[in-house]
């Protein structure tokens, strides 16, 4: 398995209670932090930067959120099925209000315009909205 997205979130759930939230969201099973499922695996993890104040900060506050949702694929697994669950993630957090913001690794970039694409036709996201690409991945 290939790291393909990290997804950070400000929560204070633990990691196995939003372990239990993104299995349910993903129709996965879970052992221990980590939901699985046919070619995915999803590891929920404290973020060891974690920052009060830093977390506040604009562009790259988000660095800086309670937890990490790290998605894992296979090599040849879809695009297309990558960014829709990364997509369901998000909206799910989003509509429980809890900031999350994915990043996605630059072997896997061409997912982003599919989430976009995606969200855009959910009414998420408009075209004149921002969405940022991480250039660097070694900073995440």
């Amino acid at each position: 398995m290939e790291l393909s997205c990290k997804i950070y979130v400000d929560s204070d759930l633990s990691c196995p209670q939003l372990a239990n939230l993104v299995a349910q969201w993903v129709g996965g099973s879970i052992r221990g932090v980590t939901v699985h499922g046919s070619g995915y695996e999803i590891d929920i993890l404290a973020n060891n930067k974690a920052d009060v104040r830093h977390k506040k900060e604009f562009p790259d506050g988000f660095l800086y959120f309670t937890r990490l949702v790290e998605f894992y694929t296979d090599a040849g697994e879809p695009v297309a099925r990558q960014a829709a669950m990364v997509t369901r993630i998000l909206e799910a957090f989003w509509a429980s209000n809890v900031p999350a913001v994915a990043a996605w690794m630059m072997k896997t970039c061409c997912c982003i315009g599919a989430v976009r694409e995606a969200m855009i036709s959910r009414g998420r996201l408009r075209r004149c909205d921002a969405f940022a690409i991480l250039a660097e991945p070694s900073h995440l």
